[in-house]
């Protein structure tokens, strides 16, 4: 396109992506649509080892972990891992996505632009 068509053509679009210093992608608000179903969220204990808690290693099985909000306290591993599964619980969000594109061409413009 020429730059003065292009210009206006860019008038009924809303939405702009650029993808690097020259490149982009302009989008009419009504091309893209979200469709999310079986939204599920489950709460399950936490587990020390796994879930990213740090907590330091005194001596043969004695450790101690100082929680964010608390005392910081000397447990046994069994003694720890207990404690982070009764006091700390993980969300489980999973989802169904749907991206939906219109299909009409005049939706979508891209920009490349030679140097």
């Amino acid at each position: 396109m020429h730059e003065k068509e292009f210009a206006l053509k860019l008038e009924d679009f809303e939405r702009k992506f650029v993808f690097g210093i020259s490149d982009g992608l302009v989008i009419k608000s009504n091309a893209l649509s979200v469709k999310v179903d079986n939204f599920k969220v489950t709460l399950a204990p936490a587990d020390v080892d796994k879930d990213g808690f740090e907590y330091k290693k005194v001596c043969d099985d004695k450790y101690i972990y100082e929680p964010r909000i608390g005392i910081r306290l000397e447990y046994s591993k069994d003694e720890l891992r207990q404690y982070v599964a009764y006091m700390y619980k993980k969300a489980i969000i999973k989802y169904d996505i749907e991206i939906c594109y219109s299909g009409k061409k005049d939706d979508v413009v891209i920009i490349t632009r030679n140097k």
